[in-house]
């Protein structure tokens, strides 16, 4: 998301964690065609990005935040980290306590930290902050109220994001 300006709609059975004897060595997603999401201003190599509508004429005048393009960082950054953090890796720290007692805190206090290094490392701390990742709340996909309310346009609440800068 930050490197590219692209994000994945992947849920957990869409990712699979590859690993060498029990460490994560890479991540594989697959099963994302309708979900790769991008904000066109953010991509780092727009010359690559297809025209869509000619691949479908239904894409040819829609508007930003309905298929692919969005509008602004935050609504990548709500697909990204709604899929990813809250639905993929909330689970891994959950197990990760349960199993082998490190504490939850702990595991996301290690994402934030290594989330942080890469950008540093890749001179892209400006445009991890374009997506605001660390903001004190994030968006969740409410899935029930979409199937009891389909008319709404968004279907999403505030929860605490646990890669929340500390305020102390």
């Amino acid at each position: 998301m930050a490197a590219h300006g692209i994000g994945l709609e992947a849920h957990g059975q869409n990712l699979i964690l590859q690993h060498d004897n029990g460490w994560p060595t890479g991540l594989i997603a697959r099963d994302f065609y309708e979900s790769l999401e991008y904000v066109p201003e953010l991509l780092s190599r727009p010359d690559l990005c297809p025209d869509h509508s000619r691949i479908d004429p239904v894409y040819k005048d829609a508007p930003p935040d309905k298929f692919h393009r969005m509008s602004r960082p935050e609504e990548l950054r709500w697909l990204v980290m709604d899929t990813l953090f809250i639905f993929n890796l909330s689970g891994l720290s959950d197990l990760l306590q349960r199993r082998y007692g490190l504490a939850e805190t702990a595991f996301w206090r290690r994402v934030r930290t290594r989330l942080d290094r890469y950008a540093s490392e890749h001179g892209m701390q400006e445009r991890q902050a374009a997506f605001a990742p660390f903001a004190p709340q994030i968006r969740a996909e409410s899935l029930i109220s979409g199937k009891l309310e389909p008319d709404r346009p968004q279907h999403g609440h505030l929860i605490a994001n646990a890669l929340a800068t500390d305020k102390g």
